[in-house]
C-alpha cells in the first residue's frame, strides 16, 4: 500500500504576509532604529521581504492608519510633529497613562504586581549603551502596560507609544536623558512596590513630563524631526 501523501502546507495569504511585515516594522519603529528622513519602497521591501508588493501595500497603508508612516509622494516615511502637536498628543497621555497606573495599583493583586517590579528591576540592571538601555525600557514599559485591566485603555497607550516612539527612543540617546529616565522608572517601581497608587500615579506624571520636555527639546534642536 502506498503511502498517503500530507497535504502541501497553504500557502500565505496576503492577509497574513501583511501583518508580519507590519509587526516587524512596527517594532523597529519602535527602537528607534530609522533616522527621521528614512522612505519606504514597496520595491525595496517587497525585496526585503520576499513577497510581492501586495501585502507591502497593505502592511505600509496599515501603519499609516496607525500613524506610524505617512505617505511622501510614492513612498511612505516617518511622520514629523509640531510642538503644538506633541503637547496635544502629551495632553492625551496625561489624562490616560496616570490612571492606567494607578488602576494597576488598586485592581491586581499585591503578589502580581511584586513579581513584576522584581522582574524590571532584574531587566534595568547593569545596562551598557544607549541601545540596550531603550531595549530594556520598552520591554518594561510594555510588560507594564499588559496589567492594565483595561483592554481599550492598554491599547490607546500602545497606539500612541507607537507614534511617537521613533522620537522618543533618539531622545534616550542622550545621556542626561536616558540617565533621568531611569531614575524616574525606578521611582515608579518603588511605588509600586510600596503598592501606594497615589505615588503611582504621580510617578507616572512626573515620567511623562520628563519625555515631553525631552521631545520638545529634540524638536526645537533637530528641525527634521518637526513639522
Amino acid at each position: 500500500m502506498s503511502k498517503a501523501i500530507a497535504p502541501a502546507p497553504a500557502a500565505k495569504r496576503p492577509a497574513d504576509l501583511a501583518s508580519n511585515i507590519v509587526q516587524v516594522l512596527r517594532e523597529e519603529l519602535a527602537q528607534g532604529i530609522y533616522k527621521p528622513d528614512v522612505l519606504f519602497t514597496e520595491l525595496a521591501l517587497s525585496e526585503r521581504f520576499g513577497v510581492s508588493r501586495t501585502p507591502v501595500r497593505e502592511a505600509l497603508l496599515l501603519l499609516e492608519r496607525d500613524g506610524l508612516l505617512v505617505q511622501r509622494e510614492r513612498s511612505f516615511g516617518l511622520p514629523r510633529y509640531s510642538a503644538q502637536q506633541m503637547a496635544d498628543l502629551f495632553d492625551v497621555r496625561s489624562n490616560l497613562e496616570p490612571y492606567a497606573i494607578r488602576r494597576i495599583v488598586e485592581l491586581l493583586p499585591a503578589e502580581q504586581i511584586d513579581a513584576y517590579v522584581k522582574w524590571a528591576r532584574e531587566v534595568l540592571q547593569d545596562i551598557p549603551d544607549h541601545a540596550a538601555y531603550i531595549q530594556a525600557h520598552q520591554r518594561v514599559r510594555s510588560a507594564l502596560l499588559q496589567l492594565c485591566h483595561n483592554p481599550f485603555i492598554r491599547n490607546a497607550i500602545e497606539m500612541f507609544d507607537h507614534q511617537t516612539a521613533f522620537v522618543r527612543q533618539q531622545t534616550l540617546r542622550h545621556d542626561d536623558i536616558m540617565a533621568l529616565s531611569l531614575k524616574l522608572t525606578h521611582n515608579l517601581l518603588d511605588a509600586l512596590a510600596r503598592h501606594d497608587a497615589d505615588a503611582a500615579e504621580a510617578a507616572a506624571e512626573a515620567t511623562l513630563r520628563a519625555a515631553h520636555e525631552a521631545i520638545d527639546r529634540l524638536l526645537a534642536d533637530t528641525p527634521c524631526y518637526s513639522g
